[in-house]
């Protein structure tokens, strides 16, 4: 595989790609988790709306999925190896970002929808 004009480490990279394409399809075997983890993430958020209603049912939600997101951040600590609170309280910004962006959103189409 490796000839006098290719570098020893280009020769490598190209053996793994080779390598990789060869390998059966594992997409459908890797898509799995992936899916059913977003459906519980998705889930977690809509499921305090199916025993309470109003503002109620928003507060709930809110501090379910708040405690989601620093639980998820905070085990992000077993990969990342950082401290559990920054990683806790960094998915926790983010989510609630994303809670804020969403729900202006939905501010602005709920009376175009109607």
């Amino acid at each position: 595989m490796n000839n006098a004009n290719t570098p020893p480490v280009m020769a490598k990279g190209v053996a793994i790609k080779m390598a990789a394409a060869l390998r059966p399809d594992c997409s459908a075997v890797y898509s799995k988790p992936k899916t059913i983890s977003t459906a519980i993430g998705a889930l977690v958020p809509v499921l305090p709306f199916f025993f309470w209603t109003g503002l109620k049912g928003l507060v709930i939600s809110l501090i379910v999925s708040t405690l989601a997101h620093f639980t998820v951040g905070a085990s992000k600590v077993l990969v990342t190896g950082r401290s559990w609170i920054k990683s806790g309280l960094e998915m926790t910004a983010v989510g609630l970002g994303e809670a804020m962006i969403t729900y202006a959103i939905g501010l602005l189409l709920a009376p175009a929808l109607g």
